[in-house]
């Protein structure tokens, strides 16, 4: 690509008026589609079901939910479900698009009390997720169990859009050149790539964003009442998706100024500055008109309604007892709406008082953020690139230079977007994504504008340096989005671990193939119920004295089975004097051919660890097995009940972390871990609901390391600690924020 910034080509091509300039940009700019797209889609099903992302489980719940019944929640939710059963009687009170009070696609009517984003990127994929349903006739896509991959696709189709509008601004501000190495930088972006793997509202508002910086870039360059119009529309549509999206109407007003300043050159015929004046005017006033509209629609709840018009409440207004502008903002917008963007700036201020918000205690402001986009969201040659060539940009802007100005809106859109958003408690790294788009086209324009220098200046190793740092840049930027989406042609290591635990660890009962490398045989018992507080004795399997318990297994190898593990087994009621005499027996599935059996017979007490001993049951005779063949199992505690198994015992960080190991999709065709399988083997129909460990294979603790420091936390660590077999240390949340309090 480096040869391309100083090689200038003007011969067309026959027949359709290209020259040859055109159709190495068209094949290079598809090239880059190609690669950017393959990073986003590969492993769209990467984590199998699990989601660890909080915000995904709550936005595939929220659109799971929209069209359904109302769910009215508010200060008074009768009185206002009564109101809209009395509006819309044959509805049910499910009421128009645009009554804020009554229309099932608000998240606040159909039982989500908090909603700080905005709705149009919810009503995009709650939309698709219909039309999949309509085409497929599946209605998975429409439910919580498979909706948050529709979310995703949209994700990574808007991701990959904007590689597109990177390349056209690149075009409009410095020449192809820099346009495709704009994308292609954009392209191999590793947070542009994990965001696309996310059903979140960022990448919707960030392509969003991006048109619209576009088009006020073009409202600056030529003016036009289209390129107003633009801005209003995709303006509208990121303030509909994100509220704080809101300071790109300040580009709008510096492109616009830009725009209007030969109005003021005395020299100008009145009547020409007179046009200026009135175009300049007349698109400002077409692009707030555009702007408001799209958002009427694509946000419609931040107004009461009912109707399209229905905007000014002159009731709220004559009757609230506030003054100024509080009483304008009540009597214009929806009270809830008002609430829940309230309680988002709360949230985000660090006055609230949440093991969530614990992360951001001890992060420098803008220290924080910029390092983490440098060293992880860009890669370091890109990030340190990016933010040089804004720092070159501005200097650039201050002294006045030729041509500065054409970086003035990139430059301010850095300036003003991390000046604000840095200074914020929390620090999420999604919030910057509307900032890599535009660092990734200043990185483009200093690269190559140190080739163009390099080239004119005639010096041999200049102009071989300046194309190794291009290509350097461009090609470590590769390598880290190459090196990162390996997460996604492999299995998500909670669910690794999960596999893992199921072909390792013992669950209640487990066999061995002898002479095989083999994965347990592992034989899942449903725990008990309970809740946080509940004794694991009494969460444990429980045997009552007569029960038979009975299931199968299918073998993973040729051998010989000799004995059956339990890892801990006791009689639940100490005081018992009757020894416990448990009979297994291993037969054909329906349990008609019996063809060996054990027994354990004695005392079986809870003395050395609550859930009692680890025994071995030997089998006579030894079982001969063979791949792939189904047996029945069959458990009859036929004196000494109740007894308990419980499996092994682990302990995870509890409350306000993810649960490790999480449900997982069993692996296809006798798959194992040993083959290496790659993430996205599941799919809804065969794994909806996911094999929860925690409920038959294993048991124990939440740890709750976010409790306060106090007696009754060290009473919990030697609680749970003396009594697990396993501690598991999943993810940073908890060891990572408590060690900074």
């Amino acid at each position: 690509m480096a040869d391309v910034v100083s090689t200038q080509f003007e011969v067309k091509t026959r027949g359709w008026g290209l020259t040859r300039s055109d159709v190495l940009v068209g094949v290079l700019l598809a090239l880059v589609l190609l690669f950017g797209a393959y990073f986003r889609f590969v492993g769209q099903n990467w984590d199998d079901f699990v989601r660890f992302h909080p915000d995904e489980r709550f936005l595939s719940s929220v659109v799971s939910s929209l069209n359904g019944p109302l769910i009215i929640t508010a200060d008074f939710p009768q009185e206002m479900q009564q109101r809209c059963l009395e509006r819309y009687p044959a509805t049910g009170g499910r009421g128009g698009f645009f009554d804020a009070e009554c229309s099932a696609l608000n998240p606040n009517n159909t039982g989500n009390g908090l909603y700080v984003y905005g709705t149009l990127p919810t009503f995009m994929v709650r939309w698709t997720a219909d039309l999949l349903v309509n085409v497929t006739g599946n209605n998975v896509w429409g439910d919580y169990s498979a909706v948050h991959l529709v979310g995703r696709a949209l994700s990574a189709i808007a991701e990959v859009g904007v590689i597109l509008a990177v390349f056209f601004i690149g075009c409009q501000l410095h020449g192809r050149v820099v346009g495709l190495v704009a994308a292609a930088l954009y392209a191999f972006a590793v947070f542009s790539i994990q965001q696309a793997h996310f059903w979140t509202t960022d990448p919707i508002t960030n392509l969003f964003c991006v048109l619209a910086i576009w088009a006020a870039i073009r409202v600056q360059l030529h003016g036009g009442l289209g390129n107003y119009l633009g801005f209003g529309l995709w303006a509208g549509a990121a303030v509909a998706s994100r509220i704080n999206t809101v300071p790109l109407v300040g580009l709008l007003l510096v492109a616009w100024t830009v725009q209007l300043f030969p109005a003021f050159d005395r020299r100008l015929a009145w009547r020409e500055r007179q046009r200026l004046f009135g175009r300049s005017f007349t698109g400002l006033i077409l692009a707030g008109f555009m702007t408001f509209l799209v958002f009427r629609v694509g946000n419609p709840y931040a107004f009461n309604g009912p109707g399209f018009f229905g905007i000014i409440n002159l009731e709220s207004y004559q009757n609230s007892q506030k003054v100024g502008v509080q009483r304008l903002l009540d009597a214009v917008f929806n009270p809830r709406w008002l609430q829940d963007m309230g309680e988002a700036q709360h949230l985000v201020s660090g006055n609230a008082e949440s093991p969530p918000n614990w992360q951001w205690v001890g992060r420098t402001r803008y220290v924080f953020p910029f390092t983490k986009m440098v060293l992880w969201g860009m890669g370091v040659a890109l990030g340190l690139t990016g933010w040089a060539c804004w720092v070159w940009s501005g200097w650039r802007l201050v002294r006045g230079k030729a041509g500065a100005l054409a970086n003035l809106l990139p430059v301010i859109w850095i300036l003003v977007y991390f000046g604000w958003l840095g200074n914020q408690w929390v620090m999420s790294m999604r919030y910057y994504l509307p900032m890599y788009p535009i660092l990734a086209i200043l990185a483009a324009w200093g690269l190559v504008e140190i080739v163009r220098r390099a080239d004119r200046s005639g010096v041999v190793w200049r102009k071989t340096a300046a194309r190794v740092l291009l290509a350097g840049v461009v090609g470590f930027t590769a390598l880290w989005a190459l090196m990162f989406t390996n997460i996604y042609r492999h299995l998500f290591t909670p669910a690794a671990a999960g596999h893992w635990i199921i072909e390792n660890i013992p669950s209640d009962f487990s066999m061995q193939v002898e002479g095989a490398d083999a994965p347990l045989i592992n034989i899942a018992v449903p725990n008990g119920f309970g809740g946080d507080d509940t004794p694991l004795e009494m969460i444990a399997s429980r045997f009552e004295t007569g029960q038979v318990f009975t299931t199968t297994f299918t073998v993973p190898a040729d051998g010989t089975i000799t004995q059956i593990h339990a890892p801990h087994l006791a009689q639940l009621d100490g005081s018992s004097t009757e020894p416990a005499d448990i009979h297994f027996t291993i037969g054909s599935p329906e349990g008609e051919i019996l063809m060996t059996e054990g027994r354990l017979q004695g005392d079986l007490p809870r003395d050395t660890h609550i859930l009692g001993s680890a025994y071995d049951i030997p089998l006579q005779p030894a079982l001969e097995v063979r791949k792939g063949e189904t047996y029945g199992l069959r458990i009859e505690v036929i004196t000494g009940g109740p007894v308990i198994s419980g499996g092994t015992v682990f302990t995870w960080e509890g409350s306000w972390d993810e649960v490790v190991p999480p449900k997982v999709c069993q692996l296809l065709n006798g798959m194992t871990l040993a083959d290496d399988p790659p993430a996205g083997l599941s799919n809804p129909d065969n794994c909806t609901t996911g094999v929860d460990l925690w409920y038959a294979y294993i048991n124990g603790y939440k740890q709750e390391v976010y409790w306060d420091e106090n007696e009754g936390k060290r009473e919990r660590f030697e609680l749970v600690l003396n009594n697990s077999d396993y501690l598991i240390i999943g993810t940073n949340r908890r060891y990572d924020s408590q060690s900074r309090i």
